[in-house]
């Protein structure tokens, strides 16, 4: 268990294997079988063609950095006593873009492009939520 105090995700039929394997420390995406699109967040079908036949894979859990912001004040209410908090878009490897937290970083070195990595948070027992740290070399 942890002190998040946020709302918790959602668990639906199509998030749940993705919630799942974040339990397990494994970032999953999808991909359309037809298309091959790289899917996320997750869906029922391909935005691409409209297909259905949707897999999973694990993805690598790195990429850049390509827009953030740091919320100082102002913040829904749900999310007040975590200010001051970074999100960020992440363009993973795989082709997937993603809207995360942006920890383990201070907010004024955070920068476009800078290499990122995910790691997960422990929300309570059964759902922990992917988030994303600057790779340090």
């Amino acid at each position: 268990m942890t002190d998040f105090v946020n709302p918790l995700p959602e668990l639906t039929t199509v998030s749940k294997p993705f919630y799942a394997a974040a339990k397990d420390r494994k970032l999953l995406i999808q991909r359309c079988r037809q298309c091959e699109q790289v899917i996320f967040y997750p869906k029922f079908c391909c935005p691409n063609c409209l297909g259905t036949d949707l897999d999973w894979f694990e993805s690598r859990g790195r990429g850049k950095l390509y827009s953030y912001t740091v919320v100082h004040a102002a913040a829904p209410e749900a999310f007040k006593l975590a200010i001051p908090y970074a999100i960020g878009v992440v363009d993973l490897d795989e082709g997937a873009r993603m809207l995360s937290w942006v920890v383990e970083c201070d907010h004024d070195k955070l920068v476009c492009d800078m290499e990122v990595e995910v790691t997960f948070k422990d929300l309570n027992e059964e759902v922990a939520l992917p988030m994303f740290r600057p790779v340090h070399a």
